[in-house]
């Protein structure tokens, strides 16, 4: 099988390296567009919740969308209800991080009088660990929540009811629109689709069959971007839906740019700008748009460049999970020379690989189990040029 690789460096000119070591990151396509899927290149702040007793059976369960280096924001739902269960973030160029209890918080409680725990659907989380040089989505606001304005939605769900295919990331265009199945309250964003996958880029599978007004299961915490730079304005975190995700219904998303919440997020964003971690600097980003491993397919495999100077590399997959109790099961295989660690959950696996040597390496998804959709991304990070103190001062 054919793959389509997306690959940025940053090659910035010897001054720029000197002066600046906050690179934001960016991808840029080299081909055309992937087949099976909309590209999810830019929205690098949005990844997925899973949850388990342990990370062997830990699954995905929602949606989150990173504020600041260590801060998520989410349903109130997706985290409410733990029954036990630990819970980590993903994000696929930056890998796992733990989601400690006591980081948990919420905007209404249950029993509180004055708020609805299904009306004001808000969580923050701080994690264990922050993201180094993921750029955090920063605040929207009433103005970009406008009825009419056009928006982007992200999610790891569901394509439709009666498929298992959570764990892939998608991103849908949709404009503002009067909420028809949710009261008008300034609470609450609805919306209808503006652009769908065409048929013949389907490859033979069913597509992304929301209709004109729903999202669904584990699209859940997932945000609603207004249009901005690459980081994206937070206007909507996806909450409930009226009914099925067969797109007869409606979805709707807490419009976190209402006054009611602005200063309970404070915490949660950045002010006024997030800077990315000093010591390192981004020198390379590989994406696989969406492939797939049906029967016929037992591996695929995919090379890696990694450029002179690398300090890290950063390895992730995540698939589509598949019905229980068949579910799909894929491996990530690096070459023993890179002697990576890896962590592997139902849906997502991360190798993390120190101080490899530069060459093109080959990266190997294999089904173990199951046919799958599968996401494969990696990162390269670099030590920053170490600055003179006595030249500090000039910046």
């Amino acid at each position: 099988m054919g793959c389509v690789v997306l690959i940025v460096a940053l090659a910035l000119p010897d001054h720029a390296r000197s002066d600046s070591h906050r690179v934001e990151p960016e991808l840029r396509a080299n081909s055309s567009e992937p087949k099976g899927g909309i590209p999810t290149t830019s929205l690098l702040s949005v990844g997925m919740l899973l949850g388990g007793k342990s990370e062997a059976t830990a699954y995905s369960r929602c949606t989150v969308t990173l504020t600041k280096p260590d801060t998520v924001v989410t349903a109130r739902h997706c985290l409410a209800y733990p029954h036990g269960d630990t819970f980590w973030v993903y994000f696929p160029y930056g890998g796992v991080r733990g989601v400690p209890a006591a980081g948990i918080s919420f905007f209404c409680e249950d029993g509180d009088k004055g708020c609805s725990v299904t009306t004001d659907d808000l969580a923050i989380a701080t994690l264990d660990a922050p993201y180094t040089f993921l750029p955090p989505s920063i605040a929207g606001t009433a103005g970009t929540a406008a009825a009419g304005r056009n928006a982007t939605i992200v999610g790891y769900g569901l394509k439709s009811p009666d498929l298992a295919d959570y764990g892939i990331k998608r991103q849908g265009s949709i404009q503002l629109a009067a909420c028809n199945q949710f009261p008008a309250d300034g609470l609450s964003l609805c919306f209808e689709h503006t652009v769908t996958v065409p048929e013949e880029e389907s490859e033979g599978r069913e597509e992304r069959t929301v209709g004109m007004h729903a999202v669904c299961n584990n699209d859940s915490g997932g945000p609603m971007l207004a249009p901005a730079t690459h980081r994206g304005r937070m206007i909507g975190v996806a909450s409930q839906l009226a009914g099925s995700c067969d797109g007869a219904s409606e979805s709707r998303y807490v419009n976190v740019t209402d006054p009611r919440y602005q200063e309970w997020l404070k915490s949660a964003y950045c002010d006024p700008t997030c800077a990315t971690n000093p010591d390192l600097v981004l020198t390379e980003m590989v994406r696989i748009p969406i492939e797939y491993l049906g029967e016929a397919d037992t591996s695929d495999t995919h090379p890696l460049t990694v450029p002179e100077g690398t300090g890290s590399l950063i390895v992730t997959l995540n698939h589509g999970r598949g019905w229980f109790p068949f579910p799909n099961d894929l491996d990530l295989e690096l070459p023993s020379a890179l002697n990576p660690n890896c962590v592997q959950f139902i849906e997502v696996e991360v190798c993390e690989v120190d101080a490899p040597a530069a060459g093109v390496y080959n990266a190997t998804v294999t089904r173990v189990s199951g046919e799958a959709e599968y996401q494969l991304s990696a990162v390269a990070l670099a030590a920053a040029p170490e600055v003179d103190p006595d030249q500090a001062g000039d910046r």
